[in-house]
């Protein structure tokens, strides 16, 4: 038993840190259905949180599942791309994957921002300036205001994803086994910083200049970016063959009872929420559901590839940009009929529609021009 745990952790090591020659053969079909399915569901489970905001109900609707399980999947796919383009072309062109990002985050988003300021003067809804312009640069996650705006709030996530793709594809494709190295370390060490960060506990509690610099760390790579970086480990331990999605063990529930214990985990009402942990262990549950559903024949995966979910997910950015307008008491009384919840959500999957179908797929279409064969 010794010498085959010893082989094992010998293989391991070996496999970790080898050359990224080939691509695995699940990530060679150039779409993933079911990860749109997933998006489907991230999104259902915002809309569900924002719904609950000053009800009794919030406390077991946390939107944070969905946002979380986002991020996962981009750093999943994004990492995914990268070095399948390295692998077929020998090199990233960063100049086009920059060019493919801009146009598939920034046109609904400023569209949504332009519609929000002319909304802003006309009916009142108090957002500022500034907030306007920390939305515009992607900098809406820094801790600028204690109370964010609501209607540019949710742009804080939108912030994480650019700056992510900002400081980490040329490292990550270039120096990919220090990429792992660094991306290992900051996840393991955020919980004990968040521990740090947030107890009267020694020196960084008592030295002011200390206590900012953690809290600096924990804010840009705890929140949001950790979970982009486990998703993006996902990936690269595919292509190195660390993980091998044949060898994957998993029964016919397993995915999804893995994904139900992963939104238990963060739900602070849930009896399975440990704080500080549980924003640790999510990304990897989630990860793990994402490799089963890659894999496939499993009741979550033929949840996921459900026709309406995957609709759904394909929808998600779109519903996620605009549904900030309509799922607020805040948006009570703004229009006929505003209080009322499926005149709400109806409003929140046409305007992401007719925003998807007439605006979104033009720049998707477009984004086409920089992808490589």
């Amino acid at each position: 038993m010794a010498l085959s745990l010893t082989k094992r952790f010998l293989n391991f090591k070996e496999n970790l840190f080898i050359e990224i020659t080939d691509v695995p053969d699940v990530l060679k079909q150039p779409h993933f259905a079911g990860l749109d399915g997933l998006r489907g569901i991230s999104i259902l489970v915002v809309l569900a949180c924002h719904l609950a905001v000053h009800t009794p109900y919030i406390d077991y609707f946390s939107g944070d599942i969905g946002v979380e399980t986002f991020f996962v999947i981009s750093g999943f796919l994004i990492t995914s791309l990268l070095l399948k383009e390295k692998v077929k072309r020998r090199k990233v062109s960063f100049r086009n994957f920059y060019i493919r990002r801009f146009l598939r985050i920034v046109p609904v988003a400023y569209l949504f921002l332009l519609a929000l300021m002319l909304l802003n003067n006309y009916l009142k809804l108090n957002t500022s300036g500034f907030d306007f312009l920390t939305a515009f640069l992607y900098i809406k996650n820094v801790p600028f205001h204690k109370y964010p705006d609501w209607y540019t709030g949710h742009f804080w996530t939108l912030s994480v994803e650019e700056q992510f793709y900002i400081c980490f594809p040329f490292f990550m494709v270039t120096r990919t086994n220090k990429f792992i190295l660094f991306a290992a370390a900051l996840i393991f060490l955020l919980p004990f910083m968040r521990i740090l960060g947030f107890s009267n506990i020694g020196i960084f509690y008592s030295n002011r200049m200390l206590h900012l610099a953690l809290f600096g760390v924990i804010t840009m790579l705890g929140n949001g970016t950790a979970s982009i970086l486990v998703g993006s480990l996902y990936a690269i331990l595919l292509f190195k063959k660390v993980i091998t999605i044949e060898k994957i063990k998993g029964n016919y529930f397993l995915a999804f009872l893995l994904f139900v214990i992963a939104c238990l985990v963060l739900t602070k009402k849930s009896p399975l929420y440990v704080q500080y942990w549980s924003e640790f262990l999510f990304p990897f549950f989630i990860g793990y559901v994402l490799l089963l559903n890659l894999k496939g024949k499993n009741l979550f995966a033929e949840i996921l590839d459900n026709r309406l979910m995957v609709k759904i997910g394909i929808l998600s950015y779109s519903i996620y940009i605009w549904q900030q307008l309509f799922l607020s008491e805040q948006a009570f009384h703004l229009f006929p009929f505003s209080d009322n919840v499926i005149v709400r959500l109806l409003l929140v999957f046409v305007v992401s529609w007719l925003s998807y179908t007439y605006f979104e797929k033009f720049f998707l279409k477009y984004k086409k021009h920089f992808e490589k064969a």
